[in-house]
C-alpha cells in the first residue's frame, strides 16, 4: 500500500441559472474535480433578496463539489472570469471547509486516491 497524504478538502457550493450548470461542471471536471451533485432548484426568496444575492431567475441548479484546497483559488477565478459570478443575476459561489470525514476510505474516495486493490 502506498503512502497517503491527507490534503485539506473544501465543499464548493455553486448556485447558478439552470442554463449554466453544465458549464460549471465541465469547468470542474477539466480541473480534476469530478465529484458533483447537481440539484435542480427554484427560487422562493422575495424579489429584493433575489436581487441582493444576484439570483434573479427562478430556475436554478445547486452544484455541490468536493475539491482539494489547492484547487479552490483557480476555480473561483474561473467562475469569476467565465461566468461573471460576481455580477448580479449570475449566481453565487462559496466554499465550506470539510474538517471531518467518517473514514479514511471516504476520504480516499473523494480525493480519487484509491488504488486498484482497495477498489475491489
Amino acid at each position: 500500500m502506498s503512502e497517503f497524504e491527507i490534503k485539506p478538502l473544501k465543499l464548493i457550493v455553486v448556485i447558478v441559472n439552470r442554463n449554466k450548470d453544465k458549464k460549471v461542471i465541465k469547468m470542474f471536471n477539466d480541473h480534476g474535480i469530478d465529484y458533483h451533485i447537481a440539484i435542480p432548484a427554484k427560487g422562493t426568496a422575495p424579489t429584493e433578496m433575489l436581487s441582493y444575492f444576484g439570483l434573479g431567475e427562478k430556475e436554478k441548479t445547486v452544484i455541490l463539489s468536493i475539491a482539494e484546497q489547492e484547487k479552490i483559488k483557480i476555480i473561483f477565478k474561473l467562475l469569476k472570469e467565465e461566468l461573471d459570478i460576481n455580477n448580479p443575476d449570475t449566481g453565487v459561489a462559496f466554499q465550506i471547509r470539510i474538517s471531518n470525514l467518517s473514514s479514511m476510505l471516504a476520504l480516499k474516495y473523494l480525493t480519487r486516491s484509491l488504488d486498484n486493490k482497495e477498489e475491489k
